[in-house]
């Protein structure tokens, strides 16, 4: 049956699926309707015509998913992935989905029980599904990636970072084969640089970002294949490497300076691409870097390209920015002490502090204080209108607005944070 209209759906549900829950007309309780009909649902989860029309019914789907986990053991073990698969996304896109402890005991029975008769590259996904539903899946998860090992070479690139996405941290030991055979397919090609970034990422949170001898291999590996790409090939996306960044900050300091470096190196080639969440990310992150004290990192040339885009990018203006992106950029920029009074001028204007959230009016007030010998009059507005929404604020924000205003005191001595 084709369902094209979400209508349909519901009228078919109405018809075929309700009257099992019938106390008066019993029915069996499971058949192939069901399962079919919550798969629909879940992939409409995903479809933005009809996801917001599906949550407004998901008390319904979770009563079909509940019957199917009564009949679980009645699933072939490709329906059992298909079903297990549905739940992580149900998961993913509604985040309620209620499992108590005995319904997670059940899933992962199954899944033990099943595990061996699923074919060896659709484990991967497998591993991936349960890692968002189950909370005791560790040993489960290593089990699925032990499988996985064992028929390493006809797994693809894509399938083996599904994989890593799911391993527990401190598991590098039971999955370094995974890695051997993704850096081997990386140095064949088979990999682009972003998928290794990915990999790379992974692998620094699986190692507890410890400092081994092979994290270093990797980086040495990333850095060799990156400096023989030219500028424009660079296969790479900026969001990964801002990620990347930030997991190396974690390392020793040797380690993380020098993938820092090379990854400034990438963002400053691919800079004119950079969308609003990539600029802001990589300002904040940049702001980072900066407390990290690395001898060989000069941040100098970031920073300049950073306040350059604000007037010159060809992706976006700053009328853009929503107010509480702006704020951000306001908090990198007092984090790294830029002092450019035309760069702070055309952001601190285009912030209007009555319609911030608290959060974001804290925030821009804790850090805008540095700016008070530049930014007198606006730095009073923000102070004034704190002062009004006092009694808003918590003890805890009260006390940290009294923090930060007690350093301009002079300039407001009848401040109500001062009392």
């Amino acid at each position: 049956m084709q369902m094209s209209d979400i209508n349909e759906v519901f009228d078919f549900y109405s018809k075929e699926v309700a009257k099992q829950l019938d106390e008066k007309n019993p029915q069996p309780p499971f058949n192939s309707n069901e399962l079919s009909l919550f798969l629909y649902f879940t992939s409409c989860l995903r479809n933005e015509d009809y996801a917001e029309q599906m949550k407004s019914h998901s008390e319904r789907f979770q009563q079909i998913a509940s019957k199917i986990l009564l009949e679980i053991n009645r699933l072939d073990p490709e329906q059992f992935c298909a079903f297990v698969w549905a739940l992580s996304t149900y998961q993913i896109e509604m985040g309620d989905l209620n499992l108590n402890d005995s319904k997670q005991f059940i899933i992962k029975q199954s899944a033990e029980i099943n595990i061996e008769k699923i074919p060896p590259e659709t484990l991967p996904s497998l591993a991936f599904s349960l890692n968002h539903i189950l909370k005791e899946k560790n040993d489960l998860i290593l089990k699925i990636s032990k499988l996985t090992q064992l028929n390493i070479t006809i797994q693809t690139p894509s399938n083996l970072i599904t994989l890593i996405k799911s391993l527990p941290a401190g598991s590098f030991t039971n999955s370094k084969l995974i890695f051997e055979q993704l850096t081997d397919q990386f140095q064949q090609d088979l990999l682009t640089q972003d998928q290794f970034v990915n990999v790379l990422v992974e692998l620094l949170r699986i190692t507890n970002h410890e400092n081994t001898e092979y994290v270093k291999e990797m980086v040495d590996l990333l850095t060799k294949k990156i400096e023989s790409t030219l500028k424009h090939n660079l296969n790479i996306s900026m969001q990964k490497v801002i990620d990347l960044i930030l997991s190396c900050l974690q390392l020793e300091q040797e380690e993380g300076e020098q993938l820092v470096k090379q990854m400034l190196r990438i963002c400053h080639a691919k800079s004119e691409k950079l969308n609003i969440s990539e600029y802001i990310s990589l300002f904040l992150a940049v702001a980072k870097i900066k407390n990290k004290n690395y001898q060989s990192v000069n941040l100098e040339k970031t920073i300049k390209i950073l306040i350059e885009l604000a007037n010159r990018s060809q992706v976006f203006t700053l009328n853009d920015f929503e107010q509480k992106e702006l704020v951000q950029v306001i908090v990198a920029s007092a984090a790294l002490r830029i002092d450019n009074k035309d760069f702070i001028r055309n952001i601190i204007t285009r912030i209007d502090p009555l319609s911030l959230h608290k959060q974001d009016l804290i925030l821009l007030a804790k850090s805008f204080v540095i700016y008070v010998r530049l930014f007198e009059v606006e730095l009073l507005k923000i102070h004034s209108i704190c002062a009004k929404k006092k009694y808003e604020f918590s003890v805890l924000e009260q006390a940290q607005l009294t923090q930060t205003f007690n350093r301009i005191k002079v300039l407001i001595p009848d401040s109500p944070f001062l009392q």
